[in-house]
């Protein structure tokens, strides 16, 4: 309990041990909790079952281009592009997860890597769709509507780091090992919704915070950096 209160006030203490460097620890610590989600979802496949599997880097992306592009030309909101996202992640972890889980091993660890690669090569030159290495940009800052009347924007540092923090927190409680005793010799439905919900967290975050940074960004000092 204690740990906890002392993860969400990291914002403050922050700004009262090093106020002129909030900003860069935050920055950080936002990065450091979502790929330390993408970490944490490897524990299921990897932690229970044993499975080395090297295609997770290519759900986080699926989701985070998921979201991004129906954020950016559909104009849907966080909510639904979470949702969305998810389903496809879903229906990409069914496709490639059933052949997958009949390997063994090696070839297993191998096929995965190969859906990874194929994915990023589609990601990298379908430049009409996903704007390839021009990235997707003017990404909207999320927000969520708690009740009729009453919605949320995250629009500061402090605000994107909880949420970073929150997808933390779901990948640490949500169970695992009961679901991982079924999963030999093929993949079941449950694992597909477990990875995916926990990936597609990650990847909506990812796209959703460094999209949102880059698109806010000076043309003449991001020329002048690059």
């Amino acid at each position: 309990m204690a740990a906890g209160a002392a993860l969400v006030a990291v914002p403050w203490l922050v700004a009262a041990v090093a106020p002129d460097q909030q900003r860069y620890v935050l920055h950080i610590l936002v990065f450091a909790a979502l790929f330390g989600a993408l970490a944490l979802s490897y524990d299921l496949a990897v932690g229970h079952v044993g499975s080395l599997s090297l295609a997770h880097p290519a759900f986080f992306g699926i989701g985070a281009y998921t979201a991004a592009l129906l954020a950016t030309r559909a104009g849907w909101p966080f909510a639904a592009d979470v949702g969305a996202a998810i389903v496809l992640s879903a229906v990409a972890a069914l496709l490639i997860g059933g052949p997958a889980f009949r390997l063994a091993e090696h070839s297993f660890a191998i096929g995965t890597l190969g859906f990874a690669m194929v994915t990023q090569i589609v990601a990298t030159n379908w430049v009409e769709f996903t704007r390839g290495p021009l990235c997707v940009t003017g990404i909207p800052r999320p927000a969520m509507t708690l009740v009729p009347g009453l919605s949320v924007q995250i629009t500061t540092l402090p605000a994107y780091y909880w949420l970073a923090l929150g997808a933390v927190g779901v990948e640490l409680t949500t169970p695992g090992a009961s679901v991982a005793e079924h999963l030999v010799p093929y993949m079941k439905p449950a694992f597909v919704l477990r990875l995916v919900l926990l990936g597609t967290l990650g990847a909506v975050l990812a796209a959703l915070y460094p999209a949102w940074r880059a698109s806010r960004l000076d043309p003449v000092r991001a020329l002048a950096s690059s």
